[in-house]
């Protein structure tokens, strides 16, 4: 169990500044601390005396059953008895409908908050709770390339370094930034360089899932669970059991739905659409969102307890315009997974170090596509540099369809024309239209252009 900490990496003052709303920011690019808030169950009295455990999930289910995290030998104790969750006001104790019950200090509760040295009982098992809170000590890292992310600059040292400290651990991670600064990459970095990293990772794009099927999507449906549901298909929770699902603009979830996203986070089961089996599932969620979910919490647009559960440590990711120096770095890469061995002179790069960069990474990299498709020779200077393709990437192509087209008309043209030019291959697909892949795969799905 995790406080919330959010932790700028691209800001250079060197200070350390006090909570606000139970967030502690950690600034600066040296060393810095994250506070981990575990837990620790000690059985004090019954048939597992002395067992004890410690915990630094956002959640830990206690009962007799194999499902349970602290599995107790009682009999008289339910499979899943209770249920610890941390919570902005301390850890919070939950009955899950137990058959004898459970108390704690003697008193028979539904629901309660913990206090240090509590003891709980259930069934013939006393346990005693106690705080467990732990530092992990951060550093700048040396590399300058983590998991497929380069970046040679303090900013996203300092990331790597806390990626590299909250890799092994699972807690729940937000990743915050503009449009195009590369938060899916950072939450598969996370996973690649954890202990799930042979397991799947899935990602769940909140905004460009049709709003009729994302529950579907989400949590699966079974057969003729609604029309065209002609079999039964596990959803983005059940695929990435054992792994890692990231849940991408995270902002735009229904509201209606994040009840039930809270509730598989609480008690890690999914119920699929249409059925009433609970499928138990053991995901880390890391999440992103270019979008201010607090603000959106205290309006009501987003509920303040899932951003909580999410947002066990908020990561920003730097805007490109922030890390001049890693443009050369990241361009010459780009550049390099060209046809026809290219390379940049130094007043190319100097350039491209010198623009703004509005659409951060993503941008760059659309610069550099086309520029090396329109460059007849192996080398690029300034002069080659097309202002077009900065100042308006092929993300946003122009309408050629005239005012009698609609929207859908015209991004259904530009995307098969994009993926003619690329053959089919979806990844250069997204990478040329400047959206990510499973942005491209739902329009693909709605424009009924591809089964996938």
């Amino acid at each position: 169990m995790v406080i919330r900490k959010e932790i700028p990496v691209g800001e250079s003052p060197s200070s350390r500044q006090g909570s606000v709303d139970g967030t502690e920011r950690i600034e600066g690019l040296g060393s810095a601390a994250i506070r981990v808030r575990c837990c620790r169950l000690v059985v004090v009295e019954g048939p597992d005396t002395g067992l004890s455990q410690t915990f630094d999930g956002g959640s830990v289910t206690v009962g007799s059953g194999s499902e349970s995290d602290l599995r107790l030998q009682d009999r008289a104790v339910s499979r899943t008895h209770v249920i610890l969750e941390l919570t902005r006001d301390g850890y919070r104790l939950r009955d899950l409908d137990s058959s004898n019950g459970t108390f704690v200090d003697g008193v028979r509760v539904k629901e309660a908050f913990l206090h240090p040295g509590g003891v709980l009982q259930m069934g013939r098992t006393r346990l005693r709770f106690e705080p467990a809170d732990q530092e992990i000590s951060t550093v700048p890292s040396s590399v300058e390339n983590f998991h497929g992310i380069l970046g040679s600059s303090p900013s996203m040292r300092k990331l790597f370094g806390v990626l590299e400290r909250l890799a092994p651990t699972g807690v729940s991670v937000l990743i915050t930034g503009e449009s195009g600064t590369g938060k899916e990459l950072v939450a598969k970095a996370l996973h690649d360089a954890s202990p799930r990293a042979t397991a799947p990772f899935v990602v769940f794009d909140c905004a460009n899932t049709d709003r009729e099927f994302i529950r579907s999507e989400l949590f699966g449906h079974e057969a003729g669970a609604f029309t065209g549901a002609a079999g039964a298909r596990a959803g983005a929770f059940e695929c990435g059991n054992g792994g890692t699902v990231f849940l991408d603009e995270l902002g735009e979830l229904p509201l209606e739905l994040q009840p039930r996203l809270l509730r598989v986070l609480q008690e890690r089961r999914v119920t699929r659409l249409g059925g009433s089996q609970e499928r138990r599932v053991d995901v880390r969620v890391v999440s992103a969102t270019n979008r201010d979910l607090l603000a959106m919490a205290a309006s009501g647009a987003f509920r303040e307890d899932l951003y909580y559960r999410l947002a066990q440590i908020v990561l920003p990711v730097p805007a490109l315009r922030e890390r001049p120096q890693d443009i050369g770095l990241l361009a010459r890469s780009f550049l390099s997974k060209a046809p026809g061995n290219k390379r940049f002179t130094t007043g190319a790069v100097a350039k491209l170090a010198s623009m703004p960069w509005p659409g951060n990474v993503r941008e760059l990299r659309n610069c550099v596509d086309v520029t090396a498709a329109l460059t007849a020779g192996a080398e690029i200077g300034p002069e080659e540099l097309h202002e077009a393709a900065i100042a308006a990437p092929p993300s946003r192509p122009p309408a050629r369809g005239g005012m009698s087209s609609t929207l859908d008309e015209v991004e259904r043209e530009t995307i098969e024309r994009a993926l003619g030019e690329c053959l089919g291959n979806i990844s250069k697909t997204a990478r040329v239209l400047g959206i990510s892949r499973p942005t491209l795969r739902a329009k693909l799905r709605r424009f009924g252009l591809r089964d996938c």
